[in-house]
């Protein structure tokens, strides 16, 4: 009985240090979405006498190799960077100077493990002498999308800034997944700011790339300075569109390919004639191609034959999607005609641009600002992407109408509009010009399927940028 007893209890130790050494991924339950974050720091934040050759930083997880490329270090010193999974050694190829304070930030282009992003950037500061620059500059950034964002600030301690387009600015910090930017280790003064989608990270401020300045200089005094805003938009387009090409589809039907996305049509802005003028092909409709939004199909009233044909259009025939409108006025195209039959009913001339869907609404109200703080205003709807999907210029006191708004919420903010111009400026880099500034209203509007929402109060008075 006792040799029994033992061997059941040597089975049962056995069992159970087998299942103790057995090894693999843990199996069971939700990923972890945990955003990753910085857990501790070799030197440690706000350190004075460094005099290290080697900075480590350690994660609350493991994060992607991809986190080696997310790291820089202000003023620039050449580095080398090794990863261990959850912490990674930055090796520096020269030492650091005297009495400085160095600035480490990590962006934000990487994931944990489980593929989280970090809520923001990281930012660690220590001194190789014994005083550390406390100055800190941090606000947030309002965009549809937060891929790619920094921050670029430049000390504007003359009237000659930097050309961002140029050189990379003396600091930057990226923009974390929730808008929030913080970049510490300043010296007290006066700084210019900017948010730049740096799509290819080369740190500098590309043609193409979205970009806002702050809407003043930022001073930082004893440390301190204001939060700030920036709205980063796409660069302005300013050049017209122009037709590359014409060619006959049909015997009425002619397809226009723009030189991008077309906006809006006016129809009595195109002219067909054959090659000797003397006889004119009537316009029915304008229709956009269903390939594309840079075509258009004109509609003929009447038909074509195999002859040769000129296209020409009038001033502001056609407008591209940031209503500018065609250049190269009355410019001619020639193409040849078709025989080819065409099986589509004529159509009624016609804008298609404007048509409205039967489920858009309607949103009346009137406008005010007690503070008159600007002689022109914008009043935009913002989509919950935070993209602006209707905007409409007004003045204090204005009736304020916005038609075929398609269903669902809504917010909504000012442009205090300086120059009149009826969109959003969002500065220069060279000459550095100030963002228009922007009212985000305490109010948000649902709008129902064919419904008109009437009685609206667009109050800006008090309401800080």
């Amino acid at each position: 009985m006792l040799v029994r007893m033992a061997f059941l209890i040597a089975l049962c130790c056995a069992l159970l240090l087998g299942g103790c050494a057995q090894t693999g991924a843990l199996t069971g339950g939700p990923a972890d979405s945990t955003a990753p974050t910085v857990v501790m720091s070799v030197p440690a934040a706000r350190s004075t006498y460094v005099r290290t050759k080697t900075i480590r930083l350690v994660f609350s997880d493991y994060v992607e190799r991809s986190v080696r490329s997310q790291l820089r270090i202000q003023p620039s010193v050449p580095f080398s960077v090794s990863y261990a999974g959850d912490e990674i050694d930055v090796e520096l190829r020269q030492p650091l100077a005297d009495s400085t304070t160095y600035i480490v930030t990590l962006g934000t282009q990487y994931t944990s493990r489980y593929g989280t992003p970090p809520a923001e950037g990281y930012t660690l500061v220590f001194s190789t002498g014994n005083t550390i620059d406390t100055g800190i500059v941090a606000g947030k950034v309002v965009a549809a999308s937060m891929s790619g964002i920094e921050v670029f600030c430049l000390p504007a301690e003359s009237d000659t800034l930097p050309d961002v387009r140029l050189v990379s600015p003396m600091y930057r910090v990226a923009v974390g997944s929730n808008g929030a930017f913080r970049l510490e280790g300043l010296r007290d003064g006066v700084y210019r700011i900017a948010a730049v989608r740096d799509a290819n990270g080369n740190g500098l401020l590309d043609a193409d790339e979205d970009f806002a300045t702050a809407t003043s200089a930022i001073t930082v005094r004893g440390g301190l300075a204001p939060q700030i805003t920036l709205r980063p938009v796409p660069p302005v387009d300013s050049l017209g569109p122009y037709i590359r090409r014409a060619r006959a589809l049909t015997s009425r039907a002619v397809e226009l390919q723009a030189s991008e996305r077309i906006g809006s049509t006016r129809p009595f802005g195109f002219a067909v004639a054959d090659s000797s003028g003397l006889r004119t092909v009537r316009l029915d409709t304008i229709l956009f191609s269903r390939d594309s939004r840079d075509r258009l199909i004109l509609r003929l009233r009447d038909s074509l034959d195999t002859g040769s044909f000129r296209l020409t259009l009038a001033d502001s025939a056609f407008a591209d999607e940031a209503g500018n409108v065609n250049i190269d006025t009355l410019r001619t195209l020639t193409f040849v005609g078709s025989d080819r039959p065409d099986s589509i009913m004529r159509r009624t001339v016609s804008d298609t641009t404007t048509k409205r869907s039967s489920d858009d609404g309607i949103i009346l109200g009137v406008f005010t600002d007690s503070l008159r703080r600007s002689p022109f205003y914008l009043l935009r709807l913002i989509d919950p992407k935070g993209a602006p999907v209707r905007a409409a210029a007004v003045q204090h006191g204005a009736a304020v109408r916005f038609d075929s708004v398609p269903p669902g919420e809504y917010r909504v903010d000012v442009v205090l509009d300086r120059n009149g111009n009826g969109r959003y400026d969002a500065g220069n880099v060279h000459p550095w010009t100030d963002a228009e500034d922007v009212v985000a209203l305490p109010i948000t509007l649902q709008v129902r399927p064919r419904w008109t929402q009437e009685g609206v109060r667009f109050d800006v008075g008090g309401v800080e940028p």
